[in-house]
């Protein structure tokens, strides 16, 4: 198998398993034969990681577009709804109630309901109202990383230097 073939974690591990088989234990010599192909295998490990990074942003650029498309869906159907709750309140209001009607495309039927009507919220005890359950706390990093630069002792916590992978 050629190396441009193979996987980016096979030829990860293939200089892994080169460096700990072929790397004097005592000495860290190494051959120029070694080093050769463990030059070969990190351009190759190069080559994929930027073949497997230009398939991510085609991902990535693919997942944005069926977003923009599944938007651009929910703002057409919610204009349909719109438009439907708009006619039903129509057709509603052109047919006294109870009136049935029916054709071969469509029915129109009438149910009996009851419906709770507030007319003065301040009124209602107590007892009929509830309280949603508060939201769980939860740690706002960004304060803990700005006391950590002013040089505040956080305990638990503690600010760390880290690599952000960008692909462009």
């Amino acid at each position: 198998m050629m190396t441009s073939d193979r996987q980016l974690f096979v030829i990860a591990d293939e200089i892994e398993a080169i460096l700990a088989r072929e790397v004097d234990p005592e000495t860290g010599e190494i051959t120029d034969a070694t080093v050769e192909r463990l030059e070969a295998l990190e351009l190759a490990k190069d080559r994929k990681a930027l073949e497997v990074a230009a398939y991510l942003k085609g991902e990535r650029a693919e997942a944005q577009k069926i977003r923009e498309v599944a938007e651009g869906l929910v703002t057409r159907a919610m204009a349909h709804e719109a438009r439907a709750d708009r006619l039903e309140r129509f057709v509603a209001s052109c047919l006294e109630p109870g009136q049935d009607l029916a054709d071969p495309r469509v029915e129109v039927r009438w149910s009996k309901s009851q419906a709770v009507v507030i007319e003065d919220a301040e009124l209602v005890p107590d007892e009929y109202w509830i309280q949603p359950p508060a939201p769980p706390k939860r740690i706002e990093k960004k304060l803990v990383r700005d006391a950590i630069k002013l040089g505040v002792l956080v305990p638990g916590a503690s600010l760390i230097r880290t690599h952000t992978m960008r692909v462009k």
